[in-house]
């Protein structure tokens, strides 16, 4: 018995310093969350506009193009909820944050929570979802990402370098996927995860919008550029809807909102039919600077 037991151990031990090991390399592995976390809380006391919103931001918005220092914490899937969270836990230590840009999208009221995003959230920004526990998943992050996948994804990454979060590596366009078809499968993706939670978003996208004119920081409502083979494809009575609300929210808090979805942009600007590439976003973030340059003169 006591030959089995030594034997048993001697077979466990090294699957369990296997696992010991990959749980001390993916807990201190790199990520874009990981980056541009970092970046924002170093660069807290330097950032006057901070940019937030889901992956049309992320892409479309370069802080290299503002006159101001600009911080981009937008995120792919990122829901509203988030937008609030991030800038809200680090606001104490932005005294010369002036502008939040906060992207509103066609799906941006609608869009089932993501729920497959919140331990990111959890693991790298320390934020959590609502009152959502995470022992288990504290417990092992390899076990709650997945072997094969922390295999594959997460611990081989290289530092990616973010320039004040904002990832530069769409320089090119997906021609594969640039035309009618595409749009109409990516406006599908959207509305098949559509469910009636709008209240609960606006009430907390109004919350935040008063917290930061409280604080007389300027927040800035936009719609980013997206191509004609995606917007020809949105549902009139849904497009109609959410600009009646933000209208509703814009004027009750009497600021500015900017809707550039419509900017017949080139082809050659986009990575895919609702996301624009970095020569885009170097196109629209300089729109921006100059809106935001004439504001703060005022």
């Amino acid at each position: 018995m006591r030959k089995f037991i030594k034997n048993f151990l001697l077979f466990l031990l090294p699957i369990l310093a296997t696992f010991f090991i990959l749980e001390l390399l993916v807990r201190k592995s790199n990520s874009l969350y990981r980056e541009k976390w970092e970046g924002y809380i170093s660069k807290s006391d330097s950032i006057n506009i901070l940019v937030l919103g889901n992956s049309h931001a992320m892409n479309a918005i370069d802080p290299r193009e503002f006159d101001l220092f600009a911080y981009n914490m937008a995120f792919a899937s990122q829901s509203l909820y988030y937008d609030k969270e991030i800038a809200l836990k680090n606001i104490d230590n932005m005294p010369n944050l002036k502008y939040v840009l906060i992207s509103v999208d066609y799906h941006s009221f609608h869009a089932k929570h993501n729920e497959a995003r919140d331990i990111f959230y959890h693991y790298y920004y320390g934020i959590d979802y609502g009152n959502k526990k995470y022992f288990f998943e504290n417990v092992s992050w390899v076990k709650t990402l997945g072997f094969k996948q922390t295999i594959r994804e997460h611990i081989p990454r290289s530092k990616i370098n973010p320039y004040r979060g904002f990832d530069f590596s769409y320089d090119s366009t997906n021609w594969n996927v640039m035309n009618s078809l595409e749009g109409k499968k990516r406006v599908e993706q959207f509305e098949n995860s559509f469910i009636n939670n709008e209240k609960d978003v606006i009430n907390n996208l109004i919350d935040f919008i008063q917290v930061l004119k409280s604080k007389d920081i300027i927040p800035i409502l936009i719609t980013l550029p997206c191509h004609d083979y995606f917007t020809s494809h949105l549902n009139k009575d849904i497009v109609k809807n959410n600009e009646k609300t933000i209208k509703q929210i814009s004027d009750l808090n009497k600021i500015e909102y900017y809707n550039f979805i419509d900017s017949n942009y080139p082809d050659s600007l986009y990575y895919n039919v609702d996301h624009l590439n970095k020569h885009g976003a170097k196109k629209i973030s300089k729109k921006l600077n100059g809106i935001i340059t004439s504001l703060n003169k005022n």
